[in-house]
């Protein structure tokens, strides 16, 4: 998403300007922690704490309009987060 842009003379030029820092810290915020939660190593084992980093690198990803970043499939917003497969997880045939 680009800067919002307003006429040189227009009243809310303070306004637009505020807003396009604020947006850019945030994005900067939400990369950085997307990179952290990343490089975190979760026992495959633990599923309740896999459940849990996988949904906020989907939340950061999503935020940031990143899909084609993530390091597994999304989960459909659809799904119940408890239906989301640990790596290790088994299926009965």
């Amino acid at each position: 998403m680009a800067p919002v842009r307003v006429r040189d003379s227009d009243e809310f030029q303070d306004l637009v300007e505020s807003y396009n820092y604020f947006y850019e810290s945030f994005r900067s915020q939400l990369k950085r922690d997307l990179r952290m939660l990343k490089q975190i190593k979760i026992d495959p084992h633990d599923r309740d704490s896999f459940v849990a980093w996988r949904a906020l690198i989907e939340d950061r990803c999503r935020q940031l309009n990143l899909k084609s970043e993530l390091p597994f499939p999304m989960i459909s917003a659809s799904n119940d987060e408890s239906n989301a497969e640990s790596p290790d997880s088994r299926h009965a045939s």
